[in-house]
């Protein structure tokens, strides 16, 4: 049967079979299956809410917990979801939904991804708003701190780069592995810091495999597929880790 005669058969008048069988774009779906529940997780969130929360716990730690878990959210596989589907929409996408009504399904989910940036912004300035206020001492010199974020990078005496893996011995050079997608049997994508003598601090990321191939995932399994793009996600944050130790060890060997 073709479309039109479906359309017909569920008792939809002919002109409107457009409109039951569009097909939403790939990339407001990848957007919305990948970003699906965050903004949610923001929602009543403010400073009486997390004195709530501690009071609640009956830990002082739970709010700055809270706090420290949606910034990651935020600043992690939220915005680079963003970024990729403002890499990937087309006028295509865009042309696929514009015959549709106004309320129809299709047309929401576009405009909600396209508006993901504002959403993000609002969600971000919230977050940042309760931290505010939860954190206000009221009984001194009131002191705004800057929402948490990573711990300071320490490197042990004699090393150049945080967690040296103990290459120094070999050929005196640093390195710590940041992260290893992969196993022995389907290839690695790994990230490392390291720091060679007389240059400075850098970072890799290559990919390697005993049997030359370095296909990481070929399954028609699409759990493993998903679980594949969570650990995708999870490698992209340590990547930008490596980003944020690079800029504090330049800061220190330049002093």
């Amino acid at each position: 049967m073709t479309v039109l005669t479906n359309a017909v058969a569920a008792g939809i008048p002919g002109r409107l079979a457009p409109y039951r069988y569009a097909t939403l774009p790939a990339a407001v779906d990848t957007y919305l299956k990948t970003t699906a529940g965050y903004e949610a997780r923001f929602d009543n969130l403010s400073g009486h809410s997390l004195r709530r929360l501690e009071i609640r716990t009956g830990n002082t730690d739970e709010p700055r917990d809270l706090v420290e878990e949606l910034h990651t959210v935020l600043h992690g596989p939220w915005k680079w979801a963003i970024d990729r589907f403002d890499d990937t929409v087309t006028p295509a996408d865009f042309e696929a939904v514009a015959h549709l009504p106004w309320d129809h399904p299709h047309t929401i989910a576009y405009r909600k991804a396209s508006s993901a940036m504002d959403t993000w912004h609002a969600c971000k300035t919230r977050l940042y708003e309760a931290w505010m206020d939860w954190s206000l001492d009221l009984t001194g010199t009131v002191e705004i701190p800057d929402p948490p974020g990573p711990d300071p990078v320490e490197v042990e005496d004699g090393h150049r780069v945080p967690d040296c893996t103990g290459h120094c011995a070999q050929d005196e050079t640093c390195s710590a592995e940041l992260a290893d997608l992969g196993n022995d049997t389907d290839g690695h994508l790994v990230a490392e810091i390291y720091a060679e003598p007389g240059k400075p601090v850098q970072a890799v990321v290559f990919t390697f495999d005993l049997r030359n191939d370095t296909t990481l995932l070929r399954t028609d399994d699409p759990a493993k597929l998903r679980a594949q793009a969570d650990r995708f996600h999870e490698f992209a944050s340590r990547i930008s880790y490596g980003a944020y130790i690079l800029d504090q060890l330049k800061k220190r060997e330049a002093k």
